[in-house]
């Protein structure tokens, strides 16, 4: 009858819909990436005033080593998003230079950046006591800005990436732990180097949707 018919193209119709969402939340990292990828070749582009594609700054409170979250951000993550995917980062203890007015420097670099991507030790201590070396200080500075801008403007987008182990939260700034709750973060673990796993692969993946579209250099595509 009409009725049983009707019913089994409403089932089946809602059925194909389901299997679609679910298949589109599966698939939606690999189809955003394989968009940027195919927009790059037919989109116009327009100058959006910003140098960097991210600002990686390190949350540690050993400041006498280097701890497995500061060789993530400048071993392991500049070879994956700069020399693999073309990526611009500015990366503190790497790109700025002595002598420069480290504040200021702090301050018109994260302004020109699309990202902040803050990498977090599990071995963090209380910030506000802890981070009582210069260097610390001007960690505490730029994070207290970055974080600042992020929350008023959404500019730059943070993205927090945990190395090695759970990070305890309650040690941190407010902001931080509100960003945490509200999106997330990224856990890289160092047993993933030398290695073609699958978390591997899904989280340079995810760290890739985060980031702004690869390769626009000083530019931003537009449709």
């Amino acid at each position: 009858s009409d009725f049983y018919l009707s019913m089994i193209l409403f089932l089946s119709a809602s059925l194909v819909i389901l299997v679609l969402a679910v298949s589109f939340y599966r698939l939606k990292v690999d189809l955003v990436l394989a968009y940027r990828k195919l927009l790059r070749h037919f989109s116009t582009q327009v100058s959006d005033g910003k140098l960097y594609d991210a600002y990686v700054s390190v949350v540690q409170s050993d400041v006498w080593c280097l701890c497995e979250a500061e060789r993530f951000a400048l071993q392991v993550l500049p070879e994956e998003l700069e020399q693999k995917h073309g990526y611009s980062l500015f990366i503190r203890g790497r790109d700025d230079s002595p002598g420069e007015a480290v504040h200021d420097v702090i301050a018109t670099t994260l302004h020109q950046c699309r990202r902040l991507i803050i990498v977090l030790s599990p071995d963090i201590r209380k910030v506000e006591t802890e981070l009582l070396h210069e260097n610390q200080n001007q960690l505490w500075f730029e994070l207290n800005l970055g974080l600042h801008d992020a929350l008023l403007r959404n500019d730059p987008k943070v993205i927090l990436v945990e190395v090695d182990g759970p990070v305890d939260y309650c040690n941190l700034p407010e902001s931080l732990c509100y960003i945490k709750r509200k999106q997330g973060a990224l856990k890289w673990k160092n047993k993933f180097c030398g290695t073609t796993t699958y978390s591997k692969s899904v989280f340079w993946k995810n760290l890739r949707y985060c980031m702004p579209a690869v390769g626009t250099g000083n530019i931003q595509s537009v449709a």
